[in-house]
Protein backbone atom coordinates (compact mmCIF):
# COMPACT_ATOMS: atom_id res chain seq x y z
CA UNK A 1 0.00 0.00 0.00
CA UNK A 2 1.48 3.59 -0.76
CA UNK A 3 1.66 6.28 1.37
CA UNK A 4 0.45 9.09 -0.09
CA UNK A 5 0.60 12.65 1.67
CA UNK A 6 -0.57 16.06 1.28
CA UNK A 7 2.09 18.50 2.56
CA UNK A 8 2.47 22.18 3.10
CA UNK A 9 4.84 24.66 4.97
CA UNK A 10 3.65 23.90 8.22
CA UNK A 11 1.36 20.75 8.04
CA UNK A 12 1.50 16.73 6.57
CA UNK A 13 -1.64 15.19 5.87
CA UNK A 14 -1.84 11.69 4.96
CA UNK A 15 -4.81 8.86 5.62
CA UNK A 16 -7.26 10.27 3.25
CA UNK A 17 -10.57 8.15 2.69
CA UNK A 18 -9.84 8.62 -1.52
CA UNK A 19 -7.04 9.92 -3.46
CA UNK A 20 -7.19 10.85 -6.95
CA UNK A 21 -3.86 12.14 -8.90
CA UNK A 22 -4.11 13.16 -12.50
CA UNK A 23 -0.56 13.43 -14.28
CA UNK A 24 0.42 13.21 -17.87
CA UNK A 25 3.05 13.99 -19.87
CA UNK A 26 1.04 15.97 -22.52
CA UNK A 27 -0.88 18.13 -20.51
CA UNK A 28 0.08 21.17 -18.54
CA UNK A 29 -3.42 20.76 -16.03
CA UNK A 30 -1.85 18.35 -13.64
CA UNK A 31 -4.39 17.80 -10.35
CA UNK A 32 -4.46 16.18 -7.46
CA UNK A 33 -7.83 15.20 -5.57
CA UNK A 34 -8.20 14.12 -1.67
CA UNK A 35 -11.45 13.17 0.39
CA UNK A 36 -11.81 12.01 3.49
CA UNK A 37 -14.77 11.07 5.57
CA UNK A 38 -15.53 9.02 8.40
CA UNK A 39 -13.49 10.88 10.09
CA UNK A 40 -13.93 13.04 12.99
CA UNK A 41 -15.80 16.59 12.29
CA UNK A 42 -13.32 18.36 14.67
CA UNK A 43 -10.16 16.95 12.84
CA UNK A 44 -11.40 17.82 9.05
CA UNK A 45 -12.28 21.72 10.33
CA UNK A 46 -8.80 21.73 11.73
CA UNK A 47 -7.53 21.04 8.38
CA UNK A 48 -9.59 23.04 6.45
CA UNK A 49 -9.03 25.84 8.32
CA UNK A 50 -5.00 24.79 8.10
CA UNK A 51 -5.26 24.83 4.17
CA UNK A 52 -6.12 27.80 2.40
CA UNK A 53 -7.05 28.66 -1.06
CA UNK A 54 -4.22 29.07 -3.26
CA UNK A 55 -1.61 27.99 -0.94
CA UNK A 56 1.88 26.12 -1.44
CA UNK A 57 1.46 22.26 -1.33
CA UNK A 58 3.58 19.42 -2.48
CA UNK A 59 1.90 15.49 -2.91
CA UNK A 60 3.80 13.06 -1.91
CA UNK A 61 3.83 9.10 -3.02
CA UNK A 62 5.95 6.89 -0.12
CA UNK A 63 8.08 10.00 0.27
CA UNK A 64 8.98 11.09 -3.73
CA UNK A 65 7.80 14.05 -5.19
CA UNK A 66 4.64 13.63 -7.33
CA UNK A 67 3.17 16.74 -7.83
CA UNK A 68 3.57 20.26 -6.74
CA UNK A 69 0.96 23.12 -7.01
CA UNK A 70 -1.31 25.38 -5.01
CA UNK A 71 -4.41 24.69 -2.93
CA UNK A 72 -7.49 25.02 -5.69
CA UNK A 73 -10.42 24.65 -3.48
CA UNK A 74 -11.00 23.02 0.02
CA UNK A 75 -14.87 21.98 1.10
CA UNK A 76 -15.72 20.66 4.08
CA UNK A 77 -19.53 19.45 4.29
CA UNK A 78 -21.43 15.68 4.74
CA UNK A 79 -21.35 12.93 2.27
CA UNK A 80 -23.55 9.87 3.17
CA UNK A 81 -24.88 12.08 6.22
CA UNK A 82 -21.41 11.98 7.68
CA UNK A 83 -18.93 14.77 7.99
CA UNK A 84 -16.19 15.22 5.12
CA UNK A 85 -13.65 17.42 3.80
CA UNK A 86 -12.04 17.47 -0.19
CA UNK A 87 -9.67 19.13 -1.08
CA UNK A 88 -8.50 19.87 -4.71
CA UNK A 89 -4.77 20.90 -5.97
CA UNK A 90 -3.72 22.16 -9.26
CA UNK A 91 -0.36 22.99 -10.61
CA UNK A 92 0.84 26.04 -11.05
CA UNK A 93 1.82 25.55 -15.12
CA UNK A 94 -2.58 24.71 -15.20
CA UNK A 95 -3.05 28.21 -15.00
CA UNK A 96 -1.97 28.70 -17.81
CA UNK A 97 -4.66 26.30 -19.51
CA UNK A 98 -7.47 28.29 -21.25
CA UNK A 99 -5.56 31.44 -20.57
CA UNK A 100 -5.12 34.25 -23.17
CA UNK A 101 -1.78 35.45 -23.82
CA UNK A 102 -2.81 39.36 -22.89
CA UNK A 103 -1.21 40.82 -24.74
CA UNK A 104 0.48 40.62 -28.82
CA UNK A 105 3.89 39.30 -30.08
CA UNK A 106 5.98 39.35 -32.88
CA UNK A 107 8.97 37.87 -32.61
CA UNK A 108 11.60 37.39 -35.59
CA UNK A 109 14.27 34.98 -35.24
CA UNK A 110 14.17 33.66 -31.91
CA UNK A 111 14.65 30.18 -30.63
CA UNK A 112 11.32 28.48 -29.50
CA UNK A 113 12.80 28.29 -26.07
CA UNK A 114 13.13 31.93 -26.05
CA UNK A 115 9.33 32.65 -26.96
CA UNK A 116 7.88 30.23 -24.46
CA UNK A 117 10.21 31.69 -21.60
CA UNK A 118 8.68 34.95 -23.08
CA UNK A 119 5.39 34.02 -22.91
CA UNK A 120 5.00 31.99 -19.48
CA UNK A 121 7.38 34.93 -17.92
CA UNK A 122 4.04 36.46 -16.53
CA UNK A 123 2.95 33.26 -14.25
CA UNK A 124 4.48 31.71 -11.22
CA UNK A 125 6.12 28.84 -13.13
CA UNK A 126 9.49 28.30 -13.56
CA UNK A 127 10.67 27.75 -17.25
CA UNK A 128 13.49 24.66 -17.64
CA UNK A 129 15.05 24.29 -21.24
CA UNK A 130 16.31 21.15 -21.34
CA UNK A 131 16.09 20.73 -25.25
CA UNK A 132 19.15 20.46 -27.69
CA UNK A 133 17.23 22.32 -30.74
CA UNK A 134 18.75 25.16 -31.55
CA UNK A 135 16.04 26.27 -34.23
CA UNK A 136 15.59 29.59 -34.82
CA UNK A 137 11.75 30.41 -36.15
CA UNK A 138 12.29 32.65 -38.83
CA UNK A 139 8.95 34.78 -37.46
CA UNK A 140 6.27 33.90 -34.98
CA UNK A 141 2.85 36.25 -34.24
CA UNK A 142 1.25 35.90 -31.26
CA UNK A 143 -1.91 37.67 -30.83
CA UNK A 144 -3.25 38.69 -27.50
CA UNK A 145 -6.65 36.22 -27.63
CA UNK A 146 -4.36 33.29 -28.44
CA UNK A 147 -4.59 30.60 -25.91
CA UNK A 148 -1.00 29.82 -24.18
CA UNK A 149 -1.64 26.17 -24.11
CA UNK A 150 -2.34 26.15 -28.16
CA UNK A 151 0.44 28.67 -28.71
CA UNK A 152 2.86 26.54 -26.76
CA UNK A 153 1.39 22.87 -28.57
CA UNK A 154 2.10 25.34 -32.10
CA UNK A 155 5.88 25.94 -30.63
CA UNK A 156 6.59 22.14 -29.57
CA UNK A 157 5.72 21.56 -33.17
CA UNK A 158 7.66 23.26 -34.89
CA UNK A 159 10.91 23.29 -32.55
CA UNK A 160 9.89 19.62 -32.53
CA UNK A 161 9.93 19.19 -28.81
CA UNK A 162 7.65 18.36 -26.24
CA UNK A 163 6.58 20.87 -23.32
CA UNK A 164 5.01 19.83 -20.02
CA UNK A 165 4.63 20.55 -16.62
CA UNK A 166 6.86 18.40 -14.21
CA UNK A 167 6.49 16.73 -11.05
CA UNK A 168 8.22 19.73 -8.97
CA UNK A 169 5.49 22.11 -11.28
CA UNK A 170 8.41 23.55 -13.46
CA UNK A 171 7.34 24.08 -17.29
CA UNK A 172 10.25 21.85 -19.19
CA UNK A 173 10.77 21.61 -22.73
CA UNK A 174 12.78 18.92 -24.31
CA UNK A 175 13.49 16.64 -27.08
CA UNK A 176 11.05 14.14 -28.25
CA UNK A 177 12.35 10.35 -28.38
CA UNK A 178 14.03 10.06 -32.22
CA UNK A 179 13.58 5.79 -31.28
CA UNK A 180 11.61 4.15 -33.78
CA UNK A 181 10.09 1.19 -32.06
CA UNK A 182 9.08 -1.65 -34.47
CA UNK A 183 8.56 -4.52 -32.78
CA UNK A 184 4.90 -4.40 -33.09
CA UNK A 185 2.30 -3.36 -35.73
CA UNK A 186 0.53 -2.43 -32.51
CA UNK A 187 3.25 0.34 -31.13
CA UNK A 188 4.07 1.47 -35.08
CA UNK A 189 0.79 1.80 -35.77
CA UNK A 190 1.25 0.30 -39.48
Amino acid sequence: MYKIELRTPNLGISNFSFNRIVKSVYQLANCAFFAAYDKDYKDLSTIKQALKKDMDVTVLIDDELALTGYVAAVDCGYMNKKPSLSVKVNTYAGRMVKASVGKGFYFTRQKAADVVSQLVSGYPVEFVNQSTNDVVLPVFAVSSTDKIEKVLNHLARLSDTLIYSDDAGRLVMTDKCRDKYTASALITGE
